[in-house]
């Protein structure tokens, strides 16, 4: 068994695992039955290690599935670019939530947490209370 890594830089929300999917039943944004990773209605959220930043709707979801402790939802801003089996430099997508600059400054991020906010609101109709999308920056272990 491998074990690969990625880090990313992104605008959303962090979950606990079971917060998360309670969230996610509640909302009938996930069924409890059949497998969540190969058919669920979260898949084409799910990002790869391999490949580039992969989003739908401008989301991406990255679940903690070796240990349960976390899932991220938001809008990927920048992540490790994995080539040859090593990590080198960091990716960026082009966006209109935030503007990233030469140097990998931020800009505009208190409007990016905003749009992000609403984005996840409008695909997966969840009620956060008083949670709300920040910036994150975390290592993804996979």
């Amino acid at each position: 068994m491998s074990v690969n890594k990625n880090h990313y830089v992104m605008i959303g929300m962090k979950f606990g695992y079971d917060e998360f999917f309670d969230l996610c039943i509640e909302s009938g944004a996930e069924d409890t039955t059949g497998d969540q990773w190969d058919t669920g209605p979260l898949v084409p959220y799910i990002d790869s290690f391999i490949h580039g930043i992969e989003q739908h709707d401008f989301l991406t979801v990255i679940i903690d599935g070796m240990n349960g402790n976390y899932v991220y939802v938001g809008h990927v801003v920048q992540k490790s670019s994995y080539e040859n089996g090593s990590l080198n430099d960091f990716v960026t997508k082009d966006t209109w939530i935030v503007t990233v600059q030469e140097d990998g400054g931020i800009e505009n991020i208190e409007k990016g947490c905003e749009e992000v906010y609403a984005l996840i609101i409008g695909n997966f109709g969840m009620e956060f209370g008083t949670k709300s999308a920040n910036l994150h920056c975390f290592t993804h272990w996979t």
